[in-house]
């Protein structure tokens, strides 16, 4: 659990009660328990033992002897080569007084609270002892020599992230903002380093976000309210990926099919190629929801925005994690069926009620899960839907690629939207998913040319964060505003975490549209 800060207040003066840095004077004497040691939280860093010899100047020899003395020297360094420790014996230290150094070191960095780096690696010159096989994992920590090793496993470990110098650690690093209960900090000096951001950052100053934030973070309980049986855990903020791994792994469909777009580790594939693209193939896994979704859906009239609704019509049992998957089809569903004839009445003028043209901007995973969207079409059996997919990102193998099955074909391009989508095209709707709109600069040609064809246009985004950042991205460009969002009902039930906040994300999680100007 992270603890809180103290609020930050309007005149800026702040008492915040970090531990404060440690005399490099402490005797290594003090002893502490392993419970002690063990209770100390991570940084997700490398520290090293350096093992040499040096020499004595006979100046510096209190016997006065005129020949020059070789002593042992271990010294600690972390990974930007500071020195945290150093000790010089005539003898050299044996494993248990290593062992004794490094554990003071951790309850005595020159900066900062006490914490142990996850890995030790020792160096040592050809004249100092080599086989100084140090095992640390009984305080959790990995060790490396040149002849050998003892692993941990830190897989389980949540790391967090400081909001402003980005220091990568376990929980116990960080303390949160004691009025919006979201940032993370690791001392009060990068508190108040983003609180008072100012001059070309003054829009990002946490003091202009703090109670903004605190209102995203009042809707925790409203994302996490959704109807099916593991939501308990996968809306947990210690939901981690190790624990979604586990959680896939337990359904059989672990790194299977379509599921392997869910975890980042396969993330180093490029978009598109992480699926063979055969019509036959099934990317769903799960052997009873692959027979359902084979076929048509019976009544589609007696069909709700929800997910309870969704679960009924098809017959899934609420344990079933097929959402995960089918949150892409059933959020254009919504916005077809229901966002887009009250959003903008006018929409259907260039429609001729037969043919759907959708296009679908700044994809990504979309393109490995192409066959989940065979469900739209038995979503909305009375139309032919057209479907273009365009993303900067994905696979110059999938580029072309065509999808066709029933009433829906798609179609994906490699390349930026607005430079390769032509206007002889009008796309009865044009929607990003996961947009963030005000994270890269290609959204800003975007949205001009929606603009100049004033086409209905939906997005996307994790939390409400992202979407006021958008907002202000549209205005500030003077192409209109956006709609207020509203809480997508068809969202991924599974929350994704930040490292450097608490705020609450889920994929598809926050819809809106654009508002052109008149």
């Amino acid at each position: 659990m992270t603890e809180k800060m103290e609020p930050m207040n309007e005149d800026e003066n702040l008492s915040i009660d970090f531990e404060e840095d440690k005399s490099a004077d402490t005797a290594c004497s003090v002893r502490h328990t392993l419970d002690d040691v063990n209770k100390l939280p991570f940084e997700d860093t490398i520290w090293f033992i350096d093992l040499s010899m040096e020499t004595l100047d006979d100046d510096d020899d209190d016997n006065g002897d005129d020949d020059d003395s070789l002593i042992h020297v271990l010294t600690i360094r972390d990974r930007q080569n500071v020195v945290i420790h150093k000790t010089c014996t005539d003898n050299s230290l044996n494993i248990e007084q290593c062992k004794e150094v490094l554990i003071h070191c951790m309850f005595n960095p020159p900066t900062g609270v006490a914490r142990r780096p996850v890995k030790v690696i020792c160096k040592h010159s050809s004249s100092s002892n080599s086989n100084l096989k140090l095992d640390l994992s009984d305080i959790g920590i990995t060790y490396i020599n040149e002849d050998y090793t003892k692993y941990v496993d830190h897989r389980y470990l949540q790391m967090r992230c400081c909001n402003v110098c980005r220091l990568r650690g376990t929980s116990g690093l960080f303390k949160k903002c004691g009025s919006c209960n979201a940032m993370l900090y690791c001392s009060k000096e990068c508190q108040v380093k983003d609180w008072r951001y100012h001059g070309q950052m003054s829009h990002c100053s946490h003091k202009l976000w703090c109670t903004r934030m605190a209102m995203y973070m009042s809707n925790i309980d409203k994302l996490k309210d959704l109807p099916f049986t593991f939501t308990n855990e996968t809306t947990l903020s210690t939901f981690t990926e190790t624990r979604y791994i586990e959680f896939l792994k337990s359904h059989g469909i672990y790194n299977q099919g379509g599921w392997r777009t869910e975890i980042t580790q396969q993330q180093s594939v490029t978009f598109g190629e992480l699926t063979d693209y055969n019509d036959d193939d099934d990317i769903i896994v799960l052997p009873v929801e692959s027979c359902i979704l084979d076929d048509p859906i019976i009544s589609v009239t007696d069909l709700q925005y929800s997910w309870m609704s969704y679960y009924n019509c098809r017959g899934f049992r609420m344990d079933s994690p097929i959402a995960i998957l089918m949150q892409w089809p059933l959020t254009l569903f919504y916005i077809i069926k229901h966002c887009l004839p009250n959003d903008y009445p006018n929409w259907s003028e260039n429609f001729d009620g037969k043919n759907l043209l959708v296009d679908i901007v700044g994809v990504e995973k979309e393109v490995d899960i192409l066959p989940v969207f065979k469900e739209l079409g038995y979503l909305l059996p009375d139309l032919t839907i057209d479907i273009q997919m365009y993303g900067k990102e994905i696979s110059s193998k999938i580029d072309g690629h065509v999808y066709e099955v029933n009433n829906l074909k798609i179609k994906v391009f490699k390349g930026l939207y607005h430079k390769i989508s032509t206007t002889a095209r009008a796309p009865s709707v044009v929607i990003g998913f996961n947009a963030g709109l005000a994270a890269y600069k290609q959204w800003s040609q975007t949205l001009v040319k929606l603009r100049s064809q004033l086409v209905p246009a939906y997005f996307t985004d994790y939390c409400e964060y992202s979407f006021d950042c958008s907002r202000l991205s549209v205005e500030e460009l003077g192409l209109g505003t956006v709609s207020d969002c509203c809480i997508n009902p068809f969202r991924c039930p599974v929350r994704k975490l930040s490292a450097e906040n608490d705020l609450p994300l889920y994929c598809n999680g926050f819809l809106y549209h654009l508002k052109y100007p008149p």
